[in-house]
């Protein structure tokens, strides 16, 4: 009698939900006032405040000017 209904599907079949960037974060917090970044994790003030409210988007973009901060020696 159901037979018009979709069949639930399982967890399984369904792609998992993308996860969020992790923070670089490395718990070593202090501020270099010449370079305007921590030492820790090489991110700028506002880039540390906003990470919670970042979108997913923002968060990469994010990791990607650490990583080229970490390529440049900074």
């Amino acid at each position: 009698m159901n037979a018009h209904l979709p069949s639930p599907r399982k967890a399984a079949d369904q792609p998992a939900p993308a996860a969020s960037p992790k923070s670089p974060c490395v718990d070593i917090c202090r501020m270099d006032a010449a370079r305007r970044l921590c030492t820790g994790c090489l991110r700028t003030l506002d880039e540390i405040g906003g990470w919670s409210g970042f979108s997913d988007d923002e968060k990469r973009a994010v990791l990607a000017a650490v990583a080229a901060r970490r390529t440049k020696g900074e």
